[in-house]
């Protein structure tokens, strides 16, 4: 689980892919799921993450 996570933190950061296409992308069905999983290990959404990732880069 970690790694699959792992993997999305990285095409969150360098891809423009959807939320959803990122969760297909490694491996979860479910959307929601995913979120819930990556809320769960990482600390945040989905969403707020990659929005992290672009303040960052400024």
């Amino acid at each position: 689980m970690h790694i699959r996570i792992q993997k999305a933190k990285e095409l969150l950061t360098y891809t423009n892919f959807s939320i959803n296409k990122v969760a297909i992308s490694v491996g979860f069905d479910d959307n929601a799921y995913f979120t819930k999983q990556f809320k769960r290990i990482v600390g945040t959404t989905p969403t707020n993450y990659r929005k992290q990732q672009q303040i960052n880069k400024i």
